[in-house]
């Protein structure tokens, strides 16, 4: 698993890309980085590229996501967009939970969309 996390100045949203597995350990691990750097840059708007990932996570899994990533400090008042290719069912499920759990997420298999849809932002215009 190999993962980083910068700040993008021009978009005003922070990018972390995974590449490898995506596993129950492995999500900890970028999520603590990720919080780390949202607060490092004031910033809670996040452009997360999974799409050099394989998923090695149950269905169950993968519903809990949403109070982990909660537990963790990625709550409702983060702006997610998840970049992605392959299993599509996975990533739309994860996108339902997210939504269902009151957490704004949305899946793209385009990363150019992702980032149209991260500036179309109603919030802080410093975040």
């Amino acid at each position: 698993m190999k993962f980083t996390v910068h700040y993008d100045p021009e978009n005003r949203h922070l990018v972390a890309r995974l590449i490898g597995t995506l596993d129950k350990k492995t999500i900890g691990q970028y999520a603590q980085a990720i919080v780390q750097a949202g607060m490092e840059n004031n910033c809670r708007n996040l452009l997360n590229d999974l799409s050099q990932v394989r998923v090695d996570m149950s269905v169950a899994d993968i519903s809990h996501l949403p109070e982990l990533l909660n537990s963790m400090g990625i709550d409702s008042s983060w702006k997610r967009a998840v970049v992605f290719h392959g299993n599509h069912d996975i990533f739309r499920f994860l996108e339902t939970r997210m939504i269902d759990e009151g957490q704004l997420v949305r899946v793209f298999q385009d990363h150019e969309a992702a980032i149209a849809w991260l500036n179309v932002w109603g919030g802080d215009p410093e975040k």
